[in-house]
């Protein structure tokens, strides 16, 4: 939609990106974010399974395609200097997200950066309700931030922000290589 794509155009600004960024979008399906960080002149690659991206409502011509699963680690390739994991951490298992983590770690160039932007729990009855349901539907629970950025550390990233956008309260966490 319109407004998830300017949405996700003030997202990406907010978080620096421009065009000296080689990104690599891992499980965008939609394309939505990588489209954001190539409108602000970023080489984009988007990898995801594909059956996510057959139901993709139309190919962004400039994002290049890995049709791939995250868990195949020799798809991901080398020298990124920001790797997007926007909307995915949640539905990740423990072991799952620490090996996502270390690949993402292994694909960025030295000095590049991962972007982690999950929905968090949120400490009013909306946020417990809705918590609630993520449970019930994936059988996943979701993940402070504080627990992200220890993920994070684990996996080798340094310097690890808990970054503060105006346009959501998910967590958006930037770690780097």
């Amino acid at each position: 939609s319109y407004a998830g794509h300017r949405l996700a155009q003030r997202r990406a600004a907010a978080l620096g990106a421009d065009s000296s960024e080689r990104v690599l979008d891992v499980g965008g399906g939609h394309g939505l974010f990588g489209a954001a960080w190539a409108d602000c002149g970023a080489t984009v690659t988007l990898m995801d399974q594909p059956r996510a991206l057959d139901a993709a409502p139309s190919a962004d011509p400039r994002l290049a395609i890995i049709r791939a699963d995250l868990r195949d680690g020799g798809a991901w390739g080398d020298g990124y200097t920001t790797v997007l994991l926007i909307n995915l951490v949640p539905h990740l298992s423990e072991p799952e997200l620490l090996r996502t983590l270390q690949r993402a770690r292994r694909s960025l160039a030295p000095g590049g950066r991962v972007v982690v932007l999950c929905p968090v729990p949120q400490p009013e009855m909306v946020g417990a309700a809705s918590e609630l349901l993520f449970y019930m539907m994936s059988g996943r629970r979701l993940r402070w931030p504080e627990t992200l950025s220890a993920a994070l550390a684990n996996a080798g990233f340094e310097d690890v922000q808990n970054v503060t956008l105006e346009t959501t309260t998910a967590a958006v966490l930037v770690g780097r290589a």
